[in-house]
């Protein structure tokens, strides 16, 4: 005889959150093809470096960009003026990862979207006033320096949990860092590894999302 499933045995996804960094908006990391002029590059050269650099207490914010900018350059032996970095991460923080934006809108209304993401409080700032349409299409925002965890720590994500009032099994969860998509599964979310927007379609469209 077969059972017939109360609707409390099926648990629907209601919540899709979003990573930010590699997802909606590019990274740090320079680019592939080279950039004209010496200042340029040598911006990028300086991104490229600060992918590499502990950002764990800028992105808690217990460290101010400027800050931390200072203490990089000093590492770094980069005799360039602290506002030419600022400029180079900005001009990285005005791009946006093509098609995702798109994806987002599509699941407006349907699922609560939510943002999760490690970032400085300064950078979070200037997201808002150039992004500011991509921005309002979340419902919520979660971010490392008010959580006081960065989103590859389970604690974030159980923390996050209990602000939404969900369970995981209500959340999908979208990130291009496999540290945070690990940390998901282990307390139970379901994640999607972007690589890019035809990926990312292909893979809720699967998922009847």
């Amino acid at each position: 005889m077969y059972r017939t499933l109360d609707e409390a045995d099926v648990i629907m996804v209601s919540t899709v959150i979003w990573g930010l960094t590699d997802v909606l908006v590019p990274g740090l990391r320079a680019g592939d093809s080279p950039q004209a002029g010496l200042q340029q590059a040598a911006g990028d050269l300086i991104l490229e470096r600060l992918v590499f650099e502990d950002l764990r207490g800028l992105y808690l914010g217990e460290m101010s960009e400027q800050d931390f900018c200072h203490r990089m350059l000093d590492r770094a032996g980069w005799p360039i003026d602290i506002e030419h970095l600022r400029r180079a991460i900005r001009r990285k923080l005005a791009q946006t990862v093509p098609g995702t934006a798109d994806v987002l809108q599509s699941l407006s209304g349907q699922y609560r979207n939510v943002l999760l993401a490690d970032h400085a409080r300064e950078w979070i700032d200037d997201i808002r006033a150039v992004h500011g349409e991509l921005m309002e299409a979340f419902d919520r925002t979660f971010f490392s320096f008010d959580l006081k965890h960065t989103k590859a720590e389970p604690a974030a994500l159980r923390m996050m949990l209990g602000l939404l009032g969900n369970e995981p099994a209500e959340c999908l969860l979208i990130d291009a860092d496999p540290a945070t998509v690990s940390a998901a599964a282990e307390i139970g979310i379901e994640a999607i590894a972007f690589r890019d927007a035809c990926q990312l379609a292909a893979d809720l469209a699967e998922r009847e999302i």
